[in-house]
């Protein structure tokens, strides 16, 4: 799975977008714990990132944490991003 589709899957089971913090698997999440989630990661931690999906820089991931916390876009917004890059 493609880590734009795994933020979407998260983003459907955990509706409430959390900023600053990856969040808690069915109250909120941030970008990266949408995707964490999405693959069915229990422990929401975010370095596990980088085991659920290989090949991911850690640019692309503080691009990431910098739309979700900073700019505050939404998590379907990065997801649609990402996919621009084939991610």
């Amino acid at each position: 799975m493609k880590l734009s589709e795994a933020i979407l899957k998260g983003c459907e089971m955990t509706p409430k977008q959390a900023f600053h913090w990856i969040g808690f698997p069915g109250a909120a999440t941030c970008a990266i714990g949408a995707a964490l989630e999405g693959i069915g990661v229990k422990r929401l931690q975010s370095h596990r990132v980088y085991e659920a999906f290989p090949g991911l820089t850690r640019f692309v991931v503080s691009e990431i944490q910098a739309r979700n916390d900073v700019s505050k876009w939404s998590r379907e917004r990065i997801a649609s991003w990402l996919a621009e890059k084939g991610l």
